[in-house]
């Protein structure tokens, strides 16, 4: 066999291996669901796929998917579309549209969230006092000064009322369970879609955007918000699987390729 084929095998078991249907399945398979009490809150560009492992395992469900393309859901889904790299107006709207649908669980649900790369931009809820003009401004200078996930997703969290536990408060008194694809180094929670239901250590944002030299280039409103930020009531979810990530690809890849 040659080395190019041997490589080729172990790129598609590698993929195989992440795809969000298969791999969203899996892990609903082995967790505890009641299917008449979830409500699914879907953010991420493999949001979709994941919705339809969850539906292969517990049949139709009801609740949201937000996503950076319009696709088809299982039964009983809406989607929303949101913006990405840089989140839009849709973002805010499907921002707002998750925490709503988080509020409208009731204590006997269960909040299903299932969460993937691209989550940041695609869905935002802000603070007071930040526009969606300071969010693309602050997103941008981010992105051009080189700054890692990790940095850049320590501002999001503290300029948001949906990421970094935000999403999981909003569900009240209702059980939240979260899936993850993980698409950052070290998967960890808080860092994946800025952590819609995971507090973490929170980070200092006013650090990072001084580490990065923006803090007299990203709006003054930007500033001022982060002064005021840590008095928001969050909460972390009472559950969380990573059902994918780099390290799985990784690992199918070297199978393969051993195997070859």
């Amino acid at each position: 066999m040659r080395l190019a084929e041997i490589l080729e095998q172990g790129f598609r078991q590698a993929v195989t291996a992440v795809d969000p249907r298969r791999a969203m399945a899996e892990a609903a398979a082995r967790a505890d669901l009641q299917p008449d009490r979830v409500l699914v809150a879907a953010l991420g560009k493999a949001a979709a796929g994941m919705a339809w492992g969850l539906a292969d395992v517990l049949g139709p469900l009801r609740g949201l998917v937000v996503t950076d393309e319009a696709r088809p859901l299982p039964s009983g889904l809406r989607s929303l579309v949101g913006g990405h790299p840089v989140p839009s107006a849709a973002s805010l709207a499907a921002g707002e549209a998750l925490l709503a649908e988080a509020a409208a669980a009731g204590p006997d649900a269960t909040l299903v969230v299932l969460v993937s790369g691209g989550g940041s931009a695609l869905a935002e809820a802000l603070v007071p006092g930040v526009s969606l003009g300071d969010l693309r401004a602050l997103t941008e200078e981010l992105l051009r000064s080189g700054a890692p996930i990790e940095d850049v997703n320590v501002v999001r969290r503290a300029l948001s009322r949906l990421k970094g536990g935000g999403l999981a408060a909003a569900a009240a008194g209702a059980t939240v369970v979260t899936f993850a694809i993980s698409d950052v180094v070290g998967d960890r929670p808080d860092v994946i879609a800025s952590g819609p239901t995971v507090v973490g250590d929170g980070g200092d944002a006013r650090g990072v955007l001084e580490r990065w030299g923006l803090t007299t280039r990203v709006p003054q409103a930007v500033i001022d918000a982060l002064s005021r930020s840590g008095r928001l009531a969050k909460r972390d979810g009472a559950a969380y699987t990573i059902v994918a990530s780099g390290e799985r690809a990784a690992q199918a890849a070297a199978v393969a390729v051993r195997r070859a």
